[in-house]
């Protein structure tokens, strides 16, 4: 089994300003993700913040980073239950498929964070797999991530 984590924090103050910034908005969350924030009120830019920060913790868990390309493909979505869960799609999908994920979030008044679980059940002892081919690219959503 292979096996890996990713993990991102943000401070919640950057993305007050991120929810003002249409462009913006567009190129680092999906509609679905738009309107999941638009109905959360107050809380919106602790959810933006923690959604981005599950897009970064999935760049992390399978060593790709992300990029402005592949934002829109990472999208965090909520159960019934209101547990979030990542759907891939384009290329990430494609390139992914194979993966099991497992996402966390959580936020403070003023930090969100999220940590990715990634592993695919491959009959072999964790660790023992090499990691998923990378996807090439640059960084992403500069203006909302600094690091």
């Amino acid at each position: 089994m292979f096996l890996a984590v990713g993990t991102d924090i943000e401070e919640i103050a950057r993305f007050e300003r991120v929810l003002q910034d249409k462009r913006m908005m567009k190129r680092c969350f999906t509609e679905r993700e738009r309107a999941y924030f638009a109905a959360r009120g107050g809380a919106a830019a602790e959810s933006a913040a923690a959604a981005f920060c599950a897009k970064e913790a999935f760049g992390k868990a399978v060593g790709t980073g992300i990029t402005v390309n592949t934002l829109p493909e990472i999208e965090v979505l909520h159960n019934e239950r209101g547990q979030p869960y990542l759907a891939l799609g384009g290329s990430m999908g494609k390139l992914y498929a194979d993966l099991t994920l497992s996402v966390s979030l959580s936020h403070s008044a003023h930090y969100a964070v999220a940590t990715v679980l990634a592993y695919k059940n491959t009959g072999e002892a964790a660790g023992e797999d090499e990691p998923p081919a990378a996807v090439q690219g640059g960084g992403a959503c500069e203006d909302a991530h600094s690091g």
